[in-house]
C-alpha cells in the first residue's frame, strides 16, 4: 500500500495523468505467468482435498511458485522505490 501510495503522490507530482503515455496492452503471456498468483488456481487446487497425493504436489507447487514471485516482486518493489527516492 506505501509503495502504490508513493508511486501515486510521485506521479501526481508530475503532471495531470491525461498527459502521459498511454499505457501498454498487458501481454497474454504475463498473464499466464501470473496465473498461479490467481485466487482461482488456489481455489482449483483445493479441488484436490481428495487426493492427498495430488493436493500435496499442487499445494507444494503453489508454494514454490508463490515464493518465486516473492522474491520477483521484491526485487521490482525495491527498484521501484529507490527510483522514487532518486527522483
Amino acid at each position: 500500500l506505501l509503495r502504490e501510495h508513493l508511486g501515486k503522490a510521485a506521479a501526481s507530482a508530475r503532471g495531470p495523468s491525461w498527459a502521459a503515455a498511454p499505457a501498454a496492452p498487458v501481454s497474454r503471456v504475463r498473464a499466464v505467468a501470473l496465473l498461479p498468483a490467481d485466487y482461482g488456481v488456489f481455489c482449483l487446487v483445493f479441488l484436490l482435498l481428495g487426493a492427498p497425493g495430488a493436493f500435496r504436489a499442487g499445494y507444494a507447487v503453489l508454494a514454490v511458485v508463490h515464493t518465486l514471485f516473492l522474491a520477483a516482486f521484491l526485487a521490482k518493489w525495491f527498484r521501484e522505490l529507490k527510483a522514487l527516492r532518486a527522483g
